[in-house]
């Protein structure tokens, strides 16, 4: 290109910037302070309604999300039907997950609900009743576990369980008063931290157990529970250890889980289990976001 053009076109540039910070700078100069800073609090106000307070709500959301599928559902989640009391077949569909080369890890739990009190020593001495909430109460493998959801990780306070653990647990930082974020209308349990003693009723059976550790989490169904190993807890509801509720999956990178699911409907798993993507359970309410 010849630098006659070269230069002509740096001169025009460099003059219509200069042309145009003087036209501004007189603008600014001669019109009402207020009305300029009217204008610029309105265009403020555009920008943050159009694309930072969308953005942060969108960003929370999608971290929501994320952490749901991370710390709770992995990539599918196969859980027992409303009219059944476990995924029938328990042993079968867990063989059938580990035929398949796509499935990196799953992790089965066992689920019962409970009444767990706190406070019970000093409380019946005067005929009072012990603070009590309700709970589910989660029966896991603590290895297979943590290769899913890494729930060693979200352990705050105390130590994460080991598979020969009887009689201890971790409790779900949504339950304890001290770990709670004051919602209205949240039950929370005073007092208890790692080392104290708990007692949980189911039916008929009364145990005591003693907090081993706080799990801390956002997602509801990580915070507002209670682990234990998933003999203990199929000791204590006198359920054979087979046969579990959930099943959290995790896939290898890259694969999509619907494909998977799908090959799950195609071997008929789903006449033992509803089979969900980590998108299907978490609701209406992500989806719509």
């Amino acid at each position: 290109m010849d630098n006659s053009i070269i230069f002509k076109f740096r001169f025009f540039c460099h003059s219509s910037l200069r042309v145009g910070w003087f036209l501004a700078w007189r603008h600014i100069k001669r019109s009402s302070k207020w009305t300029t800073l009217l204008i610029i609090f309105v265009m403020v106000l555009t920008f943050l309604n159009l694309v930072f307070i969308s953005g942060i709500l969108s960003g929370l959301v999608e971290g929501s999300s994320i952490a749901y599928r991370s710390q709770y559902s992995g990539d599918l989640i196969l859980s027992n039907y409303e009219s059944k009391n476990y995924i029938n077949n328990s042993s079968a569909v867990i063989k059938t997950l580990a035929s398949f080369p796509e499935v990196l890890a799953y992790t089965p739990r066992i689920l019962s609900g409970a009444i767990v009190e706190a406070n019970y020593a000093n409380k019946e001495r005067f005929n009072d009743n012990p603070d009590s909430l309700s709970a589910t109460l989660v029966g896991i493998d603590p290895d297979a576990e943590n290769k899913v959801t890494g729930l060693a990780r979200l352990v705050v306070a105390g130590e994460y369980l080991s598979a020969s653990d009887q009689n201890q647990v971790l409790v779900g930082s949504n339950l304890l008063s001290e770990y709670s974020r004051n919602i209205p209308g949240d039950e929370t349990l005073e007092n208890v931290n790692v080392g104290d003693t708990i007692r949980v009723r189911l039916n008929d059976v009364i145990k005591e157990l003693k907090v081993k550790g706080v799990v801390e989490s956002k997602i509801g169904e990580v915070g507002q529970r209670i682990y234990m190993t998933d003999r203990f807890l199929a000791q204590l509801i006198e359920r054979p250890s087979s046969n579990v509720n959930e099943i959290a999956v995790i896939l290898k990178s890259g694969i999509d889980p619907d494909h998977i699911k799908r090959d799950l409907v195609r071997v008929q798993i789903c006449d033992c289990a509803k089979i969900e993507t980590w998108e299907e359970s978490q609701g209406q309410f992500f989806k719509d976001i």
